[in-house]
């Protein structure tokens, strides 16, 4: 499961029923809230190719048997969408209460870091060339995120709309019937960002291929 960052609230009253939940406001198909914004990158020169040879990258390549390359440069992003959940409470005439999910607001934050050898000094034809080829894969990341983020905003939005309210109970077990349709939530939202990741690793494995090295490698000879 992906570490996601959550805020629960519970909204503010109480609603009054009678008998069971019959007055409980539901999620409308409007309550599912997304925001998505980026930042230009973040560039650094100041690590050599070994040390950017040492970090854990996803994307890998078909190579022959002859080449050998180092790396020129990275691009380091996270796809960690934060998100609050608030919840609508009845209280009954006997004392219990339900509780119901009312507003979902999503949140995702782009900003990626570009990491050029130091070998390459800026505004050398080498620094230049690893530049435009890591600035493909912020590009490719954004595109992705504009394109995908709304249906990861339907998801969410169709999961918590199918939950039913929970409850008559005591006020004192409100707190872990929160947990329970939180995590509910949760668990659509962290299939959509599996889904996303998934197609973004696939776009940029298309970037990352040996014939783009070569290409690169021989470009300011």
């Amino acid at each position: 499961m992906l570490p996601l960052p959550l805020t629960t609230a519970l909204a503010a009253g109480y609603l009054l029923a009678a008998a069971g939940c019959p007055a409980m406001p539901h999620m409308a198909g409007d309550d599912t809230q997304m925001s998505f914004t980026h930042k230009a990158p973040v560039i650094e020169n100041d690590k050599d190719a070994a040390t950017l040879g040492s970090y854990n990258v996803s994307t890998t390549f078909s190579r022959s048997r002859n080449d050998i390359f180092k790396v020129g440069g990275l691009h380091l992003s996270e796809f960690v969408p934060r998100f609050i959940i608030s919840y609508n409470v009845a209280g009954r005439t006997d004392g219990k209460v339900c509780i119901a999910p009312a507003s979902v607001s999503i949140a995702v934050h782009y900003e990626p870091r570009v990491l050029i050898a130091s070998e390459y000094e800026k505004g050398s034809c080498m620094y230049g060339k690893v530049l435009e080829h890591e600035m493909q894969h912020v590009n490719v990341d954004i595109i992705t995120f504009k394109e995908l983020l709304p249906q990861l905003q339907k998801s969410v939005q169709a999961a918590a709309m199918s939950i039913t309210p929970m409850g008559p109970m005591p006020e004192a077990s409100l707190e872990t019937a929160k947990n329970i349709l939180t995590e509910k939530i949760k668990d659509a939202l962290v299939a959509s960002v599996e889904e996303i990741e998934q197609i973004r690793f696939n776009r940029q494995q298309r970037i990352d291929t040996r014939q783009e090295y070569l290409r690169i490698s021989g470009a300011c000879r």
